[in-house]
């Protein structure tokens, strides 16, 4: 995962794309962080 963010601030700090596609990119990733946390919360309160 740490290599998705720091891919995502290298295309920020070398304007690779524009930021609403980084902001995206960095919403999605963040979703797919939250279902982890969830999913990893769910499994620890039902053992």
């Amino acid at each position: 995962m740490s290599e998705r963010i720091a891919a995502l601030w290298k295309q920020a700090m070398e304007a690779e794309s524009d930021a609403a596609e980084v902001q995206a990119q960095l919403a999605e990733l963040n979703h797919e962080l939250q279902w982890d946390r969830e999913t990893l919360r769910e499994d620890s309160l039902s053992d």
